[in-house]
């Protein structure tokens, strides 16, 4: 065997578009991806090439451990961040990759291994070996792409029966998009009302002064019910049959306890609600109120008008001094005179914060005393209140 030393450059492809691989293949280009194919590296339709969406951490991560996402134990853009539940980080890190990195291997073998990392990325070395260099990218703490606060809810559906892929506008368009599914029958496992949805009208709050659809089609929640309704039925929002029909969603929607701010009454708010009941929804989750007899009058009131699914109370304690005007502006609900005052007494936002615990606290054990079916907590921005009236109350 020669003595001489020999040097290995490992270059990878971060998630590789099959249908622009397979156009530039056939324009005759990418010679050496087609002996890659050619000695079996993918299928021949190519739908493996690469993940869809082209999500660069658990794509990247493959090819730093050899590893599928389902193995290496990094399969999104996010990972819920153990510190806060209100945010994600990003998840191009060592510390949560469970699969062995190749540049490891072969510095505990005692091969002098430099590694370069994108500098986006947040990959500490996970070797104390001498041989192992790296060089940038390492600082960890999700490098250049900070913490991201979340506000939002997805629907991830994927089936083993599926014999073709199929691509959606949304999930094409570039940046964290999706996640890798790599364990289908743990999503699906368990009784069928664990299959749960919330239906919701638009957050103007983010937006407009006024809520404008982006679909026409879909301008109030009835609308979205209807649409979940065909799609239980077998049907997309075209009218196209679904292939594969998947397990049926239970669903609930909102309701408003001071009433919705363009119904004209209470009582034509309660018409939309009995109408939201009468189209299948299976429980109504109140907007945000700091007044428990505003939600035992609302219910007293709904119950007399035929609404007999679960009213579940919405609770949201105060955790900021700009609150006291913000929250009955955005959201329609009176603070009580007894709240209000002391609120106003508040000189920090901490001092706002303790006395939201306080009042959360009472408001959530006298609506247990009076049997609500359950609680439902907003938790953005006041995570930290929440599980302290949670300690308390349970």
């Amino acid at each position: 065997m020669s003595d001489t030393k020999r040097k290995i450059l490992v270059l990878g492809i971060d998630g590789m578009d099959q249908r622009i691989t397979k156009k530039l293949l056939d324009e005759g280009k990418l010679p050496h991806i087609k002996q890659f194919l050619s000695r079996g590296a993918a299928r021949r339709d190519l739908d493996m090439l690469g993940a869809i969406p082209t999500i660069t951490p658990p794509c990247w991560t493959t090819l730093a451990t050899g590893a599928y996402p389902a193995t290496h134990g990094i399969t999104c853009y996010w990972r819920q961040s153990p510190e806060s539940l209100d945010a994600v980080v990003y998840n191009m890190d060592s510390r949560f990759c469970t699969a062995e990195q190749i540049w490891n291997v072969t510095a505990e073998a005692g091969i002098k291994t430099l590694v370069w990392h994108w500098p986006g990325s947040s990959w500490p070395p996970s070797s104390d070996s001498p041989a192992l260099h790296v060089v940038d990218g390492t600082q960890p703490g999700s490098v250049n792409m900070g913490v991201a606060q979340l506000d939002w809810e997805k629907i991830v559906f994927a089936s083993r029966d599926t014999e073709k892929l199929s691509y959606l506008p949304r999930v094409e368009k570039p940046a964290g998009v999706g996640c890798i599914i790599n364990d289908v029958e743990s999503l699906v496992a368990g009784d069928s009302d664990d299959e749960m949805m919330e239906l919701w009208w638009g957050d103007k709050a983010r937006e407009d002064a006024a809520f404008h659809p982006s679909d026409p089609a879909l301008a109030h929640a009835t609308d979205l019910i209807d649409q979940i309704n065909r799609f239980n039925q077998g049907f997309f929002h075209d009218g196209t049959p679904i292939k594969v029909p998947g397990q049926a969603f239970q669903y609930g929607v909102a309701c408003y306890p001071e009433k919705h701010e363009e119904a004209p009454n209470m009582e034509a708010d309660l018409d939309v609600l009995r109408r939201k009941q009468e189209m299948g929804a299976a429980y109504a989750v109140t907007q945000l109120f700091y007044d428990n007899a505003a939600y035992v009058r609302f219910v007293e009131r709904a119950r007399a008008a035929g609404i007999t699914i679960p009213i579940i109370p919405g609770i949201k304690p105060l955790s900021k001094m700009s609150q006291l005007t913000v929250i009955p502006k955005t959201f329609h609900c009176d603070l009580p005179e007894p709240l209000y005052r002391e609120a106003a007494r508040c000189k920090t936002d901490d001092g706002v914060k303790t006395l939201g615990i306080e009042w959360g606290v009472a408001q959530c054990r006298e609506l247990m005393r009076l049997g609500v079916p359950s609680l439902h907590f907003y938790t953005v921005g006041a995570v930290d209140s929440i599980c302290e009236i949670a300690r308390q109350v349970y």
